[in-house]
């Protein structure tokens, strides 16, 4: 796991309770995570090109078929019981750890870090040299059953509802969820127009006016959050099984986005701001790899050295290290 020093810790608390406070310590954060020197771009969806569109979809169709077994080591397989592929492998972490990773303080990290490891799985075994590209769902609110995304040609499929029966994800089958059961059955969409609707500029700016990291997170997580998951339907509505859509990550890099936007509108204050609370319930804790302990000195409370775990997909680390995406770590931008 990547470092979490007691002056990171600090900085975390201190943030969450006092901004003003804290500055001096979060210069000092901010110098031990140096920027990366070429970020890669994260797009919309609507401004890719047709190759940019069909290289990413292709990309994710190698994703979809590349085999849990090209882990970096075969110690980390039994992590993971049921995936297959690659792909399954993220949608199974997320439904193992799903109790401690939703309307708690770590929902927006973990969800970073776990679209970046969906980005550099696409990157680094199915020779992808593109972003990982964001829905602009504020953009399509109140009509994603209109929205070019779900085209059959150069986009995702799947409009009608039902099993996805055209585009390049048509008849694939799923065997990690529904929810926490495990069963063969369809990719399926039931797209929901008035549910889009708190991706609306409307509940937007309810996010970007908020002014503290609690208020961010929770209005993300219910607002456009929700928007995105229950507008599409099917897979998508359930929120432990819902990485088994492709929609996932297109989906999660807006909710990164809209984050990111919050934190660059007050970089000195919002950028190592963290709070909320560890766990939903603390009587149904997530299980973890063996070796790795979640959470952090808090007392309750999430701080910078909450910690993120993939499971292996990608090392251990800390919220700490997933605040800032023009880091060496994540290295990318929005545009």
């Amino acid at each position: 796991m990547r470092g979490s020093g007691v002056l990171f810790a600090v900085c975390g608390q201190l943030l969450a309770v006092n901004a003003q406070n804290a500055e001096s310590s979060c210069a000092a954060l901010e110098a031990a995570h140096p920027p990366c020197e070429k970020l890669i771009q994260r797009k919309a969806w609507h401004t890719l090109t047709n190759p940019e569109k069909q290289s990413y979809l292709d990309a994710e169709i190698c994703l979809l078929n590349t085999p849990i077994s090209s882990l970096p080591s075969e110690d980390l397989l039994p992590r993971f019981p049921v995936a297959k592929t690659l792909f399954q492998a993220l949608q199974e972490q997320h439904q193992l750890q799903s109790d401690t990773i939703h309307e708690v303080g770590i929902f927006l990290p973990y969800h970073r870090y776990m679209t970046h490891a969906h980005e550099t799985l696409l990157r680094t075994k199915c020779n992808y040299t593109g972003a990982q590209p964001y829905w602009d769902e504020e953009r399509d609110a109140s009509h994603f059953a209109n929205s070019s995304i779900f085209d059959a040609e150069g986009g995702f499929g799947g409009r009608e509802a039902g099993c996805v029966r055209d585009g390049v994800f048509k008849d694939y089958e799923l065997i990690i969820g529904p929810g926490k059961n495990n069963t063969k059955h369809c990719l399926e969409r039931a797209i929901d127009d008035v549910a889009s609707q708190a991706a609306s500029k409307f509940f937007l700016d309810f996010v970007r006016n908020s002014t503290t990291f609690e208020e961010a997170w929770e209005r993300i997580e219910f607002y456009p959050h929700s928007a995105g998951h229950s507008g599409v339907g099917g897979e998508m509505l359930n929120p432990i099984s819902s990485p088994g859509d492709p929609m996932f990550y297109v989906h999660h890099a807006f909710v990164d986005k809209l984050w990111w936007d919050w934190q660059v509108a007050d970089l000195e204050k919002r950028l190592y701001a963290i709070g909320g609370p560890t766990v939903k319930d603390p009587n149904r804790p997530a299980p973890v790899p063996e070796g790795f302990t979640p959470g952090d000195q808090g007392n309750g409370t999430t701080t910078l050295a909450h910690g993120i775990s993939l499971f292996g997909l990608l090392e251990d680390v800390t919220a700490e290290d997933v605040m800032d995406i023009r880091n060496e770590l994540l290295c990318y931008e929005y545009i």
